[in-house]
Order: C-alpha cells, then structure tokens, then sequence
C-alpha cells in the first residue's frame, strides 16, 4: 500500500505507514492506494484546488499530446525540406 500525506505544499508518499506518522509526524494519511494505481499514475500525486488529484490533469494530458504532434509535424517538415535538396 501508498500512504498519502498533506506534507505542508506537497503530497508525500510513504509505504511505511507506522514510520510516517510516528517518525516523520505526518499526521493520519490523506488517503490509501495500491501501489499499481501509483504505478498507473507515474507516482504523481498533488492536490489542486483543495482536491487530491492523482496522475496528470486532462489539461496536462492535451498539452502533452498537442507537443507531441506539433513536433513531430516540424520533424516532417525539416525531413521534406531536406529531401527536396
């Protein structure tokens, strides 16, 4: 298991539950996960306007996808470019 703990600005992860909260004083955790959804979320965890938000946002998710294309758009571009030398 993942233990989640509001950890002043940041969200900690810790599988040692007993540790965390007697050792580092974390407190009770924010919430409990299996470590294949930490795993299926890259490790990411955050809160957002008050709301605990595992992996990237949608918004995050776009911005990756439109980088993504648009790169390789301008690598077919320098490729043709190129060719037609």
């Amino acid at each position: 298991m993942i233990y989640l703990y509001l950890a002043q600005d940041r969200i900690e992860s810790h599988t040692d539950k007993d540790f965390a909260e007697n050792v580092l004083k974390l407190g009770k955790p924010l919430a409990t996960i299996t470590e294949q959804e930490w795993s299926e979320n890259d490790g990411l965890a955050r809160m957002i306007d008050g709301v605990l938000v595992l992996g990237k946002t949608d918004a995050e998710i776009a911005d990756y996808i439109y980088a993504v294309v648009e790169t390789t758009q301008k690598e077919k571009i320098e490729l043709l470019s190129r060719s037609s030398l």
